[in-house]
């Protein structure tokens, strides 16, 4: 599970949209992230989380990327939704493989 804080210290330090992308990706894969090999899928969210970090997206491009689809990039490369998570920050992970496997 991550936090509201977590995600709102990603908004707030990222300069551009893949920072946040990254940050959020290295938010759930941990210490595993540096050894992705490839993700199959996207980590699902709850709606609430969802909506959150979406509207994050949108604010910070509206900001710092004016002339781009405001929250494009996550809409394209962010998680998923999924109507069977509640919990706020909670999240399952897609089928990935690591260095190694």
């Amino acid at each position: 599970m991550f936090t509201q804080e977590q995600v709102d210290e990603i908004f707030d330090n990222a300069r551009h949209q893949g920072d946040y992308v990254i940050g959020l990706y290295r938010l759930v894969y941990g210490d595993r992230w540096d050894d992705v090999v490839k993700v199959n899928g996207f980590p699902s969210i709850s709606a609430d989380t969802n909506t959150y970090i979406f509207d994050r997206a949108i604010k910070f491009d509206k900001v710092h990327h004016p002339e781009v689809f405001a929250g494009g990039i996550w809409m394209n490369q962010g998680f998923s939704q999924d109507s069977g998570i509640t919990e706020w920050g909670e999240f399952v992970l897609p089928d990935t493989t690591y260095k190694g496997d």
